[in-house]
């Protein structure tokens, strides 16, 4: 009989062991979830950040390149008043 109740003894031992080890399981499956989860996030938030950069760095470049343009055009006005001007004064001498 001892034998017997040695063995039930075991048994639920065992059982219990492994009941607690699927707990340990079970946790340590949701701490990888959630850091998953985390990282998930992490990696949307970076995607929005470098989204938003690019779009202000766009917005940068398209207002540079209307200065440019705009000092280009003065700069061709220029000239071209100088040229005009150069002219009028060859026919006023010649």
């Amino acid at each position: 009989m001892k034998m017997k109740e040695s063995i039930e003894k075991l048994q639920d031992d065992n059982m219990k062991g492994i009941e607690l080890h699927t707990q340990k399981i079970d946790a340590k499956n949701k701490v990888i979830e959630t850091i998953e989860l985390n990282l998930k996030q992490m990696e949307a938030e970076k995607d929005c950040i470098i989204k938003k950069h690019k779009d202000e760095l766009e917005q940068i470049n398209r207002k540079h390149k209307e200065e440019i343009e705009n000092i280009e055009f003065e700069m061709l006005k220029t000239v071209h008043d100088a040229q005009k001007s150069l002219d009028e004064e060859n026919v006023k001498i010649n």
